[in-house]
């Protein structure tokens, strides 16, 4: 008899219910659906992919609007998840270097609330950041149309700010980039002028 037949059986207790509590359930990032047996219920919403897996996006605006949330969350919360932060040759910050991602974060997030404006950018915080349910933005937004309808209108101008979101990143990371070296420039002849910088 082998090591695997002597083995004693392992019985695992029943199944616990971690269903969210109904206050939880009653928050505006959760949305209604039917569960496995055809009830009506509740579950976390998740608007991102939903309006991919309708095909109203496509992946580079996904991939976009990663990228945005990484910057926002950095800018406001002062930390990221960084997929560079797996890597082995990836060498972690000291405060300065961190300060200087978060500062470099804010201004291409302002730079997008710029080029975008206030309203498109907000359907971005609300769909990438709050992930709040479009029925649940459409309350919020628009609270004398009818549910289904203001949703459905915040799900349209949600996929108009996704969608201009890739072009309106890399032009504003551009012009970040762009304003950064003229600045590095002119610090550097500035101080080749006046003797201080060292070669």
């Amino acid at each position: 008899m082998s090591n695997l037949q002597a083995r004693a059986r392992i019985i695992l207790p029943p199944h616990i219910d971690n269903a969210p509590t109904p206050e939880r359930a009653a928050k505006g990032d959760y949305e209604d659906c039917l569960n496995l047996n055809g009830k009506p219920s509740r579950r976390q919403a998740y608007p991102l992919d939903s309006l991919f897996k309708r095909g109203a996006i496509q992946g580079e605006h996904v991939a976009y609007a990663h990228r945005w949330h990484r910057d926002w969350q950095m800018s406001r919360e002062g930390n990221m998840e960084s997929p560079d932060a797996h890597h082995q040759d990836y060498e972690r910050g000291d405060i300065h270097t961190w300060m200087t991602s978060r500062a470099r974060s804010g201004d291409r997030i302002a730079r997008i609330r710029e080029i975008m404006g206030s309203d498109a950018h907000q359907r971005l915080e609300m769909v990438l950041s709050l992930r709040l349910s479009f029925s649940e933005m459409g309350r919020r937004l628009f609270p004398d149309l009818p549910v289904v309808r203001s949703g459905e209108r915040v799900a349209e101008q949600c996929v108009m700010a996704l969608t201009i979101l890739p072009n309106t990143y890399q032009f504003a990371r551009k012009a970040q980039e762009e304003e950064f070296t003229k600045k590095r420039d002119a610090l550097t002849m500035h101080l080749r002028r006046t003797g201080e910088y060292a070669t």
